[in-house]
Order: C-alpha cells, then structure tokens, then sequence
C-alpha cells in the first residue's frame, strides 16, 4: 500500500500522514522535491512532498502504485499559518525549490498587518503555494477540506481509509489512539513549533475583513473551487 500526500503547505499534511502512518503501522518520509525521494521504497509507504502535478511525477505516482490525498484549506488561514511558522522554519524557503519568495529571514521579521505580508498575500508567489493542491484537485485525486479534517476527525479518517483500500480493517480504538497520540501539544512541542491553533478561522484574529477580501478576490479562483468565502 502506498499512500502520497500532495497538497499546499498548512493544510494538515504532515498530522494526516503521521497519523495514517501509526494507524496502517507503515513507514512515511516527508521530502522537498521529487528527485529526494528515495528510488527503492517500501512495498507500504507515504509519501508528503508539496510539487507540482507535473507529468514525469504524475507518471511516477502512478507506475508505483501511489493512491494520492491532497488536502484543502482557506487561504487566509494558511497565509497566516505560513507567516507564523516561517518565523520558527527555515526550511520553508525549500518548498517548491525555493520559488515562493519565503525567506526565513525576512518573514521572521513582519507581522500579519504589514505591507509586505499582505503583498505577498496577493501576489504570484501566495497563488504558487496554493496552486499546489488547485492543480492535484484537478486529477483523479482523494480530495480533503483541512476544516473536515479537524472538526470530524474519527469519521474523516476512517472514510479516507475505506477510500484508500476498501479492504482495511477499520479499527476505531486504533484510529482514536493515534489521533490523540498526535494531538495538538505534540505538535506545538516540535523544535519548529509546527502546531499554533489547529483550527478554522483563525485569520480572523489577525487579518481584517477588509484586506481579507481583497486577499480572497485574488485567489477566486482557489475559492470557487473549494468552496471558501
């Protein structure tokens, strides 16, 4: 059984595949580009990356037998999630080679009413990082709203595994363990603080109506897809 999760960052991506990985008992890596991943994987792995659908991978997906999830999330809550983990992440300045214009640097230094976040907000760069899980929603994908996931999170997941294989044991003590084992505090413990909120919403407490709108109407088109006002 091989599992990848291919989605824009902040969406729940690494709680989905942690979990899944305790609850399957099966190996997961997490990488930044195709070419790290490694060329002989485990019979039952998942795999997160956030890339593009582009063909070569699309195919390689595919000639391995991946069953792909991509996850969704409201912009605005993904745009203040990066900006508060950037401040604790360098790492974010490898998502998708580099390309998004985050430097740790420079984003540990705004805050959420600044210019230049909100710049970025409405910019080529915002609408890269979510073009990453627009595109995948486009193909033959198992498709997750991050809201579904965090409000029903039993029920979600034990659907999402009747999704992936239909044949595996569903088994509810196991999927509430796991979803408690990976709470909210573990995550908020990392060495990057990889866990805030975890919840719907939350931009409200830092970006008013106002600039939110003028944000969302740049990204329409992501909205209109997935449903989010």
């Amino acid at each position: 059984m091989r599992i990848a999760i291919i989605s824009s960052p902040r969406c729940g991506n690494t709680f989905l595949r942690l979990t899944l990985s305790r609850i399957l008992d099966i190996d997961s890596g997490a990488y930044h580009k195709p070419d790290d991943i490694p060329k002989n994987l485990p019979k039952n792995f998942i795999l997160q990356i956030h890339w593009m659908p582009e063909k070569f991978f699309f195919g390689y997906l595919n000639s391995e037998k991946f069953k792909i999830i991509t996850l969704s999330r409201h912009p605005l809550d993904i745009f203040v999630s990066v900006l508060r983990f950037s401040k604790f992440e360098k790492q974010v300045e490898n998502w998708l080679s580099g390309s998004l214009e985050i430097v740790h640097e420079k984003f540990k230094k705004m805050d959420f009413s600044s210019d230049k976040f909100l710049d970025w907000c409405k910019s080529e760069y915002s609408k890269k990082l979510l073009d990453i899980s627009f595109q995948w929603s486009k193909n033959e994908v198992i498709q997750i709203k991050y809201e579904d996931l965090i409000e029903n999170t039993e029920n979600v997941i034990s659907g999402l595994l009747k999704l992936i294989d239909n044949e595996i044991e569903i088994n509810p003590v196991k999927i509430r363990r796991s979803i408690e084992y990976y709470n909210l505090e573990y995550f908020k413990e990392l060495p990057n603080s990889h866990g805030w909120k975890g919840k719907a919403g939350n931009w409200k407490n830092y970006i008013n109506l106002k600039e939110g709108k003028k944000i969302l109407k740049y990204h329409e088109q992501y909205c209109k897809r997935f449903n989010y006002t």
